[in-house]
């Protein structure tokens, strides 16, 4: 019940139940349905297989950040990923990140400021991909304003890095060990190892473009490989917005801005919206689910066990 009344989760809830409102006020279901109908599904699995495919890759690069137990499998990693995503798409409050956590600490022995590190450091890696990414905006005739504020976010974003950085080598200095193992996964950026992660996750964020660029072609929109990339990005910032648990409404908004932003007919962005939102939340979902289970009975004959 406390989780219910949560003022972030409140706040959240009305995010995402007024983007909703704004993305489908309009939206017309026999049009969906027609459209739905001739939806080429091939352009849908192959999408599915290359997601499960970006997660591998994603437990391939945490590997990395974890310096501290060798014995941890990628396969391992891999479970926690599904988990994380699966908790973020069911439970508030981005659950499935303080889930995979949580197990990441129990089943390896880890220190859960040491996990957590390696999980935000994670997230600024992504961060970094994104951005990297939108470079090739410049290449695209977008409005001169969206650039600026691209590369104002990057400049932002470098400054940020480097005072974390700088904040980091103090921290480890007055010798606070919540701090320290917090901060180990960024010895990362001064490894031999930092090529591998950068080119870990390029692959991942080039999955994604490449995903969002296959799942217009089951619709036959005709979006220009730049096109797929704007929608990417923009979706992509909307889901960083507190909304309720799968990113239910606001990436579905930002989806439709885009489209109408590209000159397409609001009936061809809501069903492209839904498509787009549907083919990541029902496979994250459905493997995580799996992999959710699985942890569930293992832990509790565990205790079972222990009794």
């Amino acid at each position: 019940m406390k989780t219910i009344f949560n003022p972030k989760f409140l706040i959240s809830l009305t995010f995402s139940f007024v983007a909703l409102y704004y993305s489908f006020e309009d939206f017309n279901f026999n049009s969906f349905i027609n459209i739905i109908k001739k939806t080429q599904i091939i352009y849908i699995i192959i999408p599915c297989i290359l997601l499960i495919v970006s997660v591998w890759i994603r437990a391939l690069r945490w590997k990395y950040l974890i310096t501290k137990n060798d014995n941890i499998r990628v396969k391992d990693l891999f479970e926690l990923e599904m988990i994380g995503f699966f908790g973020n798409n069911i439970f508030p409050l981005r659950f499935g990140e303080f889930y995979r956590i949580f197990l990441l600490s129990q089943k390896f022995s880890l220190s859960k400021s040491l996990s957590a590190g390696s999980v935000f450091i994670e997230r600024i890696l992504d961060i970094i991909g994104l951005l990297a990414l939108s470079f090739f905006l410049f290449f695209y005739p977008i409005n001169f304003e969206l650039k600026k504020y691209i590369v104002l976010s990057l400049f932002i974003f470098l400054v940020i890095l480097l005072l974390l950085i700088i904040v980091k080598d103090k921290i480890i200095q007055n010798n606070y060990s919540f701090f320290n193992d917090f901060f180990e996964s960024f010895n990362i950026l001064r490894s031999d190892h930092l090529k591998k992660i950068i080119f870990f996750t390029l692959m991942i964020w080039m999955i994604f473009w490449i995903n969002v660029h296959l799942i217009q072609f089951s619709l036959n929109i005709g979006l220009s490989i730049f096109d797929s990339l704007l929608i990417l990005l923009l979706s992509t910032l909307a889901i960083a917005i507190p909304a309720a648990p799968g990113m239910i409404g606001t990436f579905h908004f930002a989806v439709i801005f885009s489209m109408e932003f590209l000159g397409f007919e609001t009936d061809l962005g809501s069903t492209y919206a839904i498509l787009l939102h549907a083919y990541g939340f029902i496979t994250f979902t459905l493997i995580g689910l799996f992999y959710f289970l699985k942890y569930q009975t293992y832990y509790f004959s565990l205790k079972k066990n222990e009794k």
